[in-house]
């Protein structure tokens, strides 16, 4: 949906912030309240699931710490500064 439209009407958030969502060729996701149910039933019937993906959740983010993006961007400093 086109964020101007989503941005301006009544049921909007942000509308305070709407000139940041709102430029040319930009979209906007609309949630699925339909399947929004079924995932949130389905969440309810298997905690053991969301136990699951809650700790693969952390795992994955480690990978994101501040140290390895710090770590990362020097990396590439470093080789962009190699090149020249």
């Amino acid at each position: 949906q086109n964020p101007q439209t989503s941005m301006n009407s009544n049921h909007a958030i942000a509308r305070r912030f709407r000139s940041l969502f709102s430029g040319k060729g930009h979209r906007w996701a609309e949630p699925n309240l339909s399947s929004l149910k079924s995932l949130m039933s389905l969440a309810y019937r298997h905690p053991e699931l969301c136990k699951k993906k809650g700790r693969q959740g952390r795992l994955d983010m480690k990978k994101f710490s501040w140290n390895r993006a710090g770590a990362a961007l020097k990396k590439v400093v470093e080789i962009k500064e190699s090149v020249k």
